[in-house]
């Protein structure tokens, strides 16, 4: 037997795990799949910050939801009907909720049937003494950023949290979206700064008595962390068998990360790399592809692409580049010339 693991905030754990069977043999019936556990709870989980109402249920996009309307699932309908539960089916969203209580005290289990901000970065986790598969915090993080004209203040204190305790993991959140973006919600967040704090003590529970006096200054810390998360600077290297990606944010912190040729897909994905180079110069499958190509001949620290400001100064990959040289068969790619020049280790930040 697994041991408890991650332990659920309540009242989403009780909630959870007086329904956990019942949505898993509904899911099988549907041939759903795997199913990924999100949602502030996880956050919560983890970091313990606040407590919890609902649960996200994730499966794949081409999971038909609808079918746990139809008569051969009645015992599935009968069963939630037995525990409280109030079923909706949204078919513009593939979304199935599962409302339980009124009002203030209102629940939900809610059965997401869409793509992934971030398609990678969930894994298989103990949860409640079972396993289960979880999203990453980034992937939360990025679920609440899409929805943060919404304004609420469980979003805004989970944000204002990951400043403090994951970082990196807000960073690659925010920067899968341009700067003016996320300036765009920083501001909507600044202005209503009120109605976040409204929010904040009407809906957010179980937070230390510190953080209750600061409630109205939720929205303007929230957006101040938004805008010090985006990537000032940001390049991409192949260095002896690694592909390399360092970035410097606007507050200053410094990232250093690597993978290899065999794992660059994934971790491109999962840091939130593919969603930042979406539309500049090449994209990212194509610079993350060449890299990979160069890792694998153990290229001696190759420049791929340089960033300030959220536009790119130079790239190159096989064919084309921009304010960098192609590197061609009698252009040897040890060193690469000046133009990749660095230190040995993630302390250089001179470029």
């Amino acid at each position: 037997m697994p041991s408890r693991g991650l332990v659920l905030p309540e009242p989403a754990r009780t909630l959870w795990m007086t329904s956990r069977e019942t949505i898993r043999r509904a899911l099988e019936a549907i041939g759903a799949g795997e199913y990924r556990l999100g949602g502030g709870t996880i956050l919560a989980a983890r970091w313990q910050h606040r407590i919890s109402f609902d649960v996200d249920v994730n499966v794949d996009p081409a999971v038909e939801l609808r079918r746990l309307d139809d008569p051969e699932h009645a015992w599935f309908r009968e069963e939630m009907a037995r525990l409280g539960a109030v079923p909706d089916y949204s078919a513009e969203l593939n979304l199935y909720n599962l409302r339980f209580g009124e009002a203030e005290d209102e629940q939900a289990i809610q059965l997401w049937g869409h793509p992934l901000p971030l398609s990678a970065g969930h894994h298989p986790e103990v949860v409640e003494d079972g396993h289960e598969v979880v999203l990453s915090n980034a992937q939360v993080l990025r679920g609440k950023l899409q929805r943060a004209g919404h304004k609420l203040a469980r979003d805004v204190y989970d944000v204002c949290t990951a400043a403090d305790v994951d970082p990196e993991s807000l960073e690659q959140a925010v920067n899968t979206f341009p700067h003016e973006q996320v300036e765009i919600r920083a501001l909507d967040w600044l202005v209503g700064y009120g109605r976040i704090g409204r929010n904040a003590h009407e809906r957010l529970r179980g937070v230390p008595k510190e953080a209750e006096a600061g409630y109205y200054e939720l929205g303007k810390r929230g957006a101040a962390k938004l805008v010090e998360s985006t990537y000032e600077r940001l390049r991409i290297r192949a260095d002896r068998g690694a592909i390399v990606i360092e970035a410097v944010t606007a507050g200053g912190a410094r990232r250093y990360w690597n993978t290899s040729a065999g794992a660059a897909a994934e971790h491109f994905e999962a840091w939130g790399i593919n969603g930042h180079l979406r539309g500049k110069g090449p994209g990212s499958a194509t610079i993350r592809e060449y890299a990979a190509d160069l890792a694998r001949q153990q290229v001696d620290d190759v420049l791929l692409l340089e960033e300030q400001r959220d536009r790119l100064t130079r790239w190159r990959t096989k064919h084309r580049s921009e304010n960098l040289p192609l590197i061609t068969e009698t252009r040897p790619t040890k060193g690469a010339g000046a133009d990749s020049r660095r230190s040995r280790n993630a302390t250089d930040w001179d470029w």
